[in-house]
């Protein structure tokens, strides 16, 4: 899995550091959110704000995120990372625990939702 870091390297790779390439990443990207939300767009909006020394702007990026899709633990990854990226260590591990949680209860649930599954069909409980 790629953290924060590996996505501003490969962000970096693909666009040119060039002040007016990151606006016009933003207002593309800002665009296909719009359109649709997307883990992807998000984070690289997020990576185009950072890059232009925008960090209240990107951290917003990855809040609304987290607010539009609570239940995806990555979106709390992303956002731990990016407080690490920024020296905020304490909230970035705070962040870390929220991701790991999330991503527990997912697999709990999706747990569930096949052992139900299982009963439904088989009429009996799986052992």
């Amino acid at each position: 899995m790629l953290c924060f870091c590996d996505y501003r390297a490969v962000f970096s790779a693909n666009w040119d550091s060039n002040e007016k390439q990151y606006k016009k990443a933003e207002s593309l990207l800002l665009e296909a959110l719009r359109i649709k939300e997307s883990y992807v767009a998000r984070i690289s909006l997020a990576l185009a704000y950072l890059e232009q020394g925008k960090v209240n702007e990107a951290e917003n990026a990855h809040l609304d995120g987290i607010r539009l899709r609570p239940k995806q633990s990555k979106r709390y990854e992303a956002y731990g990372d990016f407080l690490s990226d920024v020296g905020r260590e304490d909230e970035a591990e705070r962040m870390n625990q929220k991701e790991l949680a999330e991503h527990l209860t997912r697999g709990s649930l999706m747990v569930r939702d096949f052992s139900t599954s299982v009963i439904r069909r088989t009429g009996c409980p799986s052992r």
